[in-house]
């Protein structure tokens, strides 16, 4: 799990080891447009190979942060996907 540069790094730690079965991407370094299209892409991409609960997306309103919310909704993600 991860906010703004620990997104990232969270997202590459998750895609090079397979020890790591799940990854929380908290903001990322990109425009509001380029992240929605990312978005588009990958729920489009996660439902062609049968697996639409794989990835979930995510938009709060505000500044760049993890607030106690974001946390709960992203900690129950995790419990799912890692049960």
């Amino acid at each position: 799990m991860g906010l703004s540069g620990g997104g990232c790094r969270a997202a590459l730690l998750q895609a090079t080891s397979a020890r790591i079965g799940a990854a929380v991407i908290v903001g990322m370094m990109s425009t509001h447009a380029a992240l929605r299209a990312a978005h588009r892409r990958l729920s489009e991409r996660y439902e062609r190979v049968g697996s639409p609960r794989s990835y979930v997306g995510q938009f709060h309103p505000g500044p760049h942060r993890f607030d106690a919310r974001m946390q709960d909704s992203a900690s129950g993600r995790l419990g799912e996907w890692l049960a």
